[in-house]
């Protein structure tokens, strides 16, 4: 068994949830391990010594980067799967990776390609939140633009050039892409078209229903921590800390839904909903979290205007540009 869809990323733009969508359709299969890293486990440009805690199939025996190792290394990834249409690899430092791109170039080149594009300063902001303990121990935002980037936070979300080198080794018909706020606004019209891409029925009625999250759902520990307090005490007294100035009106202002035997799920979905609207993220201090937005803004703007010259079919009106 071996590969034939990937989904290259980008990191923190939902491939998690994607994946589970897709695998819950009994029609796709990611084996025992969404990101097994197994095509860029040398890449130090990419992995560095960064991903040291990282499971990956390859750290289990000595790696040579043979084509018979990385079917071995697949072979094990989908032991006991059959009977599906598409074998996927969801690592999503394969984007990144100019590795990763030769290797399935020469290895699995018939390969379909999924790729999901978040806004860059958004993405930046939530990676920031993923690795902030580990690299960032001071919490600061200003860390954010000062640090050597060994996590990728801002090198990861520079797609131009990652986006053309695949295009550059692939013809672009192999190829889904879309955004990560097109993915959460319209789920539906977003897998209807992904179905076609990987002529199989997806069910995406089925999809939605049993994965009620997608499009709603941060996994931000922070935001649960804000929504767990406001379902406690209300939204008059919520944390400011946790949220932009630029946010925090709106909030005060919020009329929830009606009581009901679901009022409290209806409202942390209300809250959250507004949340990410807002654009709140787990980097805190309402000024300083404007003003570092401000200079990331600036920081890609050639993101801001290449995308869609490379891209004109994806929709990127929903990026704040």
């Amino acid at each position: 068994m071996k590969p034939n869809l990937f989904l290259l990323g980008a990191q923190k733009c939902a491939t998690t949830s994607l994946a589970s969508c897709l695998a819950s359709t009994g029609k796709v299969s990611f084996g025992r391990l969404k990101e097994p890293f197994i095509l860029c486990y040398d890449d130090v440009s990419v992995l560095g010594d960064c991903f040291e805690s990282e499971e990956s199939l390859a750290r289990s025996s000595k790696f040579d980067g043979s084509q018979v190792q990385f079917g071995s290394l697949y072979s094990a990834l989908y032991e006991g799967v059959n009977r599906v249409f598409h074998f996927g690899d969801a690592s999503t430092l394969y984007l990144p990776s100019e590795t990763a791109a030769k290797r399935i170039k020469e290895f699995y080149p018939d390969s379909k390609f999924v790729v999901v594009l978040r806004d860059p300063v958004k993405r930046s902001l939530s990676a920031f939140s993923h690795y902030q303990q580990r690299m960032f121990p001071n919490g600061s935002l200003d860390d954010l633009v000062l640090s050597d980037d060994k996590f990728g936070v801002l090198r990861f979300s520079r797609y131009f050039e990652q986006v053309r080198f695949w295009l550059d080794l692939f013809p672009r018909e192999s190829f889904f892409i879309t955004t990560f706020e097109e993915l959460l606004s319209d789920s539906g019209c977003v897998f209807s078209a992904l179905s076609e891409f990987l002529a199989i029925d997806l069910e995406v009625s089925q999809i939605e229903k049993e994965n009620p999250g997608l499009g709603r759902v941060t996994q931000s520990r922070l935001l649960s921590k804000f929504v767990q307090i406001s379902n406690q005490v209300g939204l008059r007294t919520y944390p400011k800390q946790y949220v932009p100035a630029s946010l925090e009106e709106r909030l005060r202002s919020m009329t929830l839904p009606d009581g009901g035997i679901n009022s409290r799920r209806k409202k942390r979905l209300f809250v959250e909903k507004a949340l990410l609207k807002g654009g709140c993220f787990r980097a805190i201090g309402g000024t300083a979290f404007e003003r570092i937005s401000a200079e990331l803004k600036e920081l890609f703007e050639d993101e801001y205007q290449k995308l869609p010259q490379l891209l004109p079919e994806v929709d990127f009106s929903r990026w704040n540009h």
